[in-house]
C-alpha cells in the first residue's frame, strides 16, 4: 500500500472518530435528542468536525508534499531502484560482491554516495553500517545468471579507506576516480575497467576475465593473473608482486621501466622488460637499476610484458 493510499485511509478514521464524538456530544447536550439546527450544538458540533477535517488533511497534505519531494529527489538519482543513499563523510569503507551483471562507477552532483538498481535486480541488496556500504547480490537460480545493472554514485574526489569489490562473471566500469587507501578487486570471468585511481595498496586478481586500470596511482601493488589478461598503466612507487600462471599481464610504467628493480623468476613462459626477453630460467634473477622499489614477477607459461 503505498503513502497516498494511507494517508486517505488516516484521514478518513480520524473524520470518522472525530464525527462520531460530535455526534455523541450533540445528543447528550441536547438531552437525547437530534438536534438538526444549524445554529444548535449538533451545528457547531459538524463546524468543529470541519475545522478539525480541514487541520487534519491540511496537515497529512504537508507530510504527503514532503515525502513527494523526497520521491522526486530519489527519481532524479533512480536508474529504477533506489537501493541506498547516504551522504559521503559517513562512509569510509565500501565492499561490492556482485555475481553477475554490470556495475557503473559514476560521479554523484552533489555530496551524497548513492546506489541503484535496474534490470533482474532483486535480491540485490545494500546497506551502510558503521561507515561500511555493503552492496550483496543473494540472487539465487536462475536470477543470478541473469543481467542486472547497479550504478554506484560517488562525489567528486572520494576518499575512502577500505574498497573491496569482487565481480564473478559480471562487468565493472568506473567513469571517474577515487582514492582508497586500499583498494581490492577481483574477478572469475568477468571484465573490470577502471581509470583515475589512487591507492596506497592495491590487490588486484583476475582468473580467466580481464582487468584494464589506466591513468592511475599505487603506492604498492600485488597483482595475480590465472589465465586471463591483466593490462595495467600506472605510476608505481613501492616493491610490488606479480604472480602470472597462463595468462598475460601487460604493465606500462608512468617512469619507465628502468625506474624499479626486479627479481624474475620464469618457466616455459616469458618475461618481457623494455623489450629484454628472458625465459626458462633456472633460477631467480635480479636486475639492479639503482631504485629504491623492486618488482618480484613470477611467471609460469604466460606472458610478463613491462614497459
Amino acid at each position: 500500500m503505498n503513502r497516498l493510499m494511507k494517508a486517505i485511509l488516516y484521514i478518513t478514521a480520524g473524520c470518522i472518530g472525530i464525527g462520531s464524538a460530535a455526534l455523541i456530544l450533540s445528543v447528550v447536550l441536547s438531552g437525547g435528542q437530534f438536534v438538526v439546527d444549524e445554529n444548535g450544538i449538533f451545528g457547531r458540533a459538524k463546524d468543529v468536525v470541519h475545522s478539525a477535517a480541514e487541520f487534519a488533511v491540511g496537515s497529512r497534505e504537508i507530510a504527503v508534499g514532503e515525502e513527494a519531494e523526497i520521491q522526486m529527489v530519489d527519481e532524479d538519482w533512480n536508474e529504477e531502484y533506489g537501493l541506498l543513499t547516504i551522504e559521503a563523510s559517513a562512509v569510509q569503507e565500501l565492499a561490492i560482491d556482485l555475481k553477475y551483471g554490470y556495475l557503473i562507477i559514476e560521479e554523484s552532483d552533489d555530496e551524497r554516495i548513492y546506489v541503484s538498481a535496474s534490470g533482474e535486480y532483486e535480491g540485490i541488496q545494500a546497506v551502510c553500517e558503521d561507515g561500511r556500504i555493503t552492496v550483496m547480490d543473494n540472487r539465487t537460480g536462475r536470477k543470478n545468471r541473469t543481467d542486472a545493472s547497479v550504478y554506484l554514485k560517488l562525489p567528486e574526489d572520494m576518499s575512502l579507506s577500505d574498497v573491496d569489490i569482487r565481480i564473478n562473471a559480471g562487468t565493472l566500469e568506473a567513469m571517474e576516480g577515487f582514492y582508497a587507501e586500499t583498494l581490492k578487486v577481483d574477478t572469475d570471468a568477468g571484465h573490470i575497467a577502471l581509470s583515475g585511481i589512487t591507492t596506497d595498496t592495491l590487490a588486484a586478481s583476475v582468473g580467466a576475465g580481464e582487468i584494464q586500470i589506466d591513468d592511475s596511482t599505487f603506492g604498492k601493488a600485488s597483482l595475480e593473473c590465472g589465465v586471463g589478461v591483466m593490462d595495467i598503466e600506472a605510476d608505481i612507487s613501492f616493491d610490488t608482486t606479480i604472480d602470472c600462471g597462463m595468462g598475460v599481464v601487460n604493465l606500462e610504467l608512468d617512469e619507465g621501466a628502468e625506474s624499479v628493480n626486479y627479481e624474475l623468476s620464469c618457466g616455459a613462459g616469458a618475461i618481457e622488460i623494455d623489450g629484454e626477453s628472458y625465459s626458462g630460467l633456472a633460477r631467480k634473477r635480479r636486475i639492479e637499476n639503482g631504485a629504491s622499489a623492486t618488482f618480484t614477477l613470477n611467471c609460469g607459461m604466460g606472458q610478463i610484458c613491462i614497459e
